[in-house]
């Protein structure tokens, strides 16, 4: 529930509540004046009367020898507040450690007084425990459990929503919101829409109306068509010709999710007279509502619906004399026009949305230009390739934009783009903006880089070569090595964009050089590239055996780390069609690797063999393989042997010595 027209701190929500969560007692029983205030955000003064009332330490204390289900029912009552909280904090997990027929035994009947506590801050922590309450009790299946949400919870809720506190009002509708979702749809019109309904038609209090129609919207997606045409859409009619403009407001925020549940014709006919009369009203704090909520309203029209009807009114908005609703407008504009069809999409609309690529809509205010560039991949998806002319001025100039900030949501969108556009208008126009992106700041430069495959696998073969140079040049950088990990993790991928003449002579060596990188992430994700090659000249027998002996080299080096490169390009090379050519040139490399001196090496082929090789058929009974991985079970070192055992890869150290002596242990 938006707390924002409640005129309250919505920080103490529900599910971002402000409120201290279940505490030891001990930890609050020494200072109960500044927890109290602190609990119901009181001030000073409060704070002081709260002290004069405290009580003694005697009385504050709680008997310990008494279960859960006994603390409830002896202190949900008690004269000090603070007792009472807690204690109600603790209901539904006593309810989960008793079981429901004890609850309802021993707890339901206490809870009748906790709905009129005169703390607010008590009301409010009860609400919360009724939500739980009610999803513990739909879980058990029972289905007296079920009865009593609806007559026993539902009812308590009731009593919340209508309380005098706005606060209190809020975290019971959200608590309603979870309790709506525990019952069945025959269901839901008596027990949850009639208290709705009833918040609706209080005419003496706005808040209770702006209230009904916030959880009719979030209630509208469990209610199907029928239901919500008959409720929420009836009352949201209704609520748009009220006297207050907060509850107007609230309405044209409100409409678009209830018009896509209702559906495209029951729009038409019934909401979208509503609209238009909201769009016309005389507080423009209500217009500004309606160009916030046009775009989803669109789309709740079937598509040959939407221009007819949404457009003018739009058009309208975008023209309007306030500039707070002009400038909500503009913001929306991009979203709208992504709902619309491309012969739709009118020239004075895409107009529009070209003008708010000027820097002169930068302003402190509305910044329409960043709005501009976040929303131009789904305009141009929306208008195709063939109106591309009549957008290529705004992106020239968002790619020069001054801003930082616009130039890198254009960077991390390029691709889908140039997705759209196909090849030729993608190398004629937007290739340039990719080489001045890749000279750019790094905040802009690593938008480009992240979907550095997907831009490139666009391009036709020509324009792809010459980025060969570009991924060398990207890799000799020192600094940040971010990017070369970025390039690392993608260039398994471009391999396959390249020829095998351009892999064999290019790629390798810039594989090479990402594996022995001096960042060992950079490295890691270097080993499925060594992978891809492999398969990928796997056509051409003597580079493929060339390749091989480059492989098998790193096996005989004297930095371990070289040699878990070896392992580490093995394990990928296994998800690739080369498997045989594993087994003949490359598997008693590995193998041999089992007297490695240094553990690490030890421990990372005992990972291999057992959650990888083995898993494979024709090597789990393989002789070598298994003499090997016996071999390592019984390794001088608890981690080696723990993972030749088939230890988990994410067991921390400590664990897996204990479990490699209890294997140990079991075995002997």
């Amino acid at each position: 529930i938006n707390a924002e027209y409640m005129g309250k701190n919505p920080s103490r929500s529900r599910t971002g509540s402000s409120l201290q969560r279940p505490f030891e007692f001990y930890s609050v029983v020494s200072r109960p004046p500044s927890i109290m205030a602190e609990v119901e955000g009181r001030g000073e003064a409060q704070a002081v009367a709260d002290a004069d009332n405290a009580g003694t330490m005697e009385e504050l204390s709680i008997d310990e020898n008494l279960s859960e289900t006994d603390r409830i029912k002896n202190y949900i009552n008690s004269s000090i507040a603070l007792q009472r909280l807690v204690h109600v904090r603790m209901i539904t997990t006593c309810a989960k450690h008793i079981g429901y027929p004890a609850t309802a035994r021993e707890i339901l009947p206490l809870l009748g007084t906790v709905s009129n506590d005169d703390e607010p801050v008590i009301r409010e922590a009860f609400a919360d425990q009724i939500a739980e309450l009610a999803t513990f009790f739909a879980s058990t299946g029972d289905a007296a459990a079920y009865n009593c949400i609806l007559n026993e919870l539902i009812p308590l809720l009731r009593s919340l929503i209508l309380d005098g506190d706005t606060q209190v009002r809020m975290v019971a509708a959200e608590a309603l919101l979870t309790v709506a979702q525990q019952i069945r749809k025959e269901h839901m019109e008596l027990h949850i829409l009639q208290i709705v309904v009833s918040l609706a038609h209080d005419v003496a209090d706005d808040d209770n109306r702006i209230l009904a129609i916030q959880i009719l919207n979030e209630l509208s997606a469990f209610l199907g068509a029928d239901v919500c045409q008959r409720y929420a859409a009836e009352e949201l009619i209704k609520l748009s010709t009220d006297h207050e403009f907060s509850v107007r407001k609230s309405v044209a925020l409100n409409l678009g999710r209830i018009c896509q549940v209702s559906g495209s014709d029951h729009t038409r006919t019934h909401l979208l007279p509503a609209l238009r009369r909201l769009v016309a009203d005389e507080v423009w704090g209500v217009r500004k509502a309606c160009a916030e909520s046009m775009a989803t309203i669109s789309s709740a029209l079937d598509p040959q619906f939407r221009s007819d009807e949404i457009v003018p009114l739009f058009t309208t908005l975008i023209n309007d004399v306030s500039r707070w609703v002009r400038n909500t407008a503009f913001e929306q504009l991009g979203h709208l026009l992504a709902t619309l069809r491309s012969p739709e999409i009118t020239k004075e609309l895409l107009g529009y949305f070209v003008t708010m690529a000027s820097p002169k809509h930068a302003t402190n205010d509305s910044n329409l230009v960043f709005q501009c560039a976040f929303s131009f991949p789904a305009v141009v998806q929306a208008v195709g390739p063939a109106r591309w002319p009549e957008l290529v001025g705004a992106f020239g100039l968002l790619v020069k934009d001054i801003q930082w900030k616009i130039r890198r949501t254009l960077a991390f969108s390029l691709h889908e783009v140039a997705r759209i556009l196909g090849p030729q208008l993608t190398e004629t126009h937007l290739l340039p903006a990719f080489d001045l992106f890749l000279k750019d700041l790094d905040e802009v430069k690593i938008g480009v880089l992240k979907h550095l495959f997907d831009f490139i696998s666009i391009l036709s073969q020509p324009a792809r070569d010459k980025y060969l140079s570009v991924f060398e040049t990207l890799q000799s950088e020192a600094d940040p090595w971010r990017f070369r990990k970025i390039l690392s993790r993608q260039l398994h991928q471009l391999v396959t964009l390249y020829s095998t003449n351009d892999v064999y002579t290019k790629l390798t060596q810039l594989a090479i050089r990402l594996c022995i990188d001096s960042v060992s992430r950079v490295r890691q994700e270097a080993y499925k590239t060594l992978a891809a090659i492999f398969e990928a000249l796997k056509d051409r027998v003597d580079w493929k055996r060339d390749f091989s002996v480059k492989l098998a080299a790193f096996a005989l080096q004297n930095s371990y780390q070289d040699r878990l490169i070896f392992i580490g390009a093995c394990y990928h090379i296994l998800d690739t069609s080369m498997i045989s050519t594993f087994e003949t040139e490359l598997l008693p490399r590995l193998l041999a690797l089992a007297r490695d001196k240094v553990a690490n090496v030890r421990l990372a082929l005992a990972r291999f063999l057992a959650i990888k090789l083995m898993t494979i058929s024709q090597f789990a009974f393989n002789r070598e393989v298994l003499a090997t991985l016996g071999q390592l079970k019984n390794d001088r070192d608890w981690d080696v042997a723990f993972f030749a055992n088939g230890g988990e890869a994410n067991t921390p150290v400590r664990d897996r010595r204990g479990a490699a002596t209890a294997t140990a242990a079991k075995k002997s």
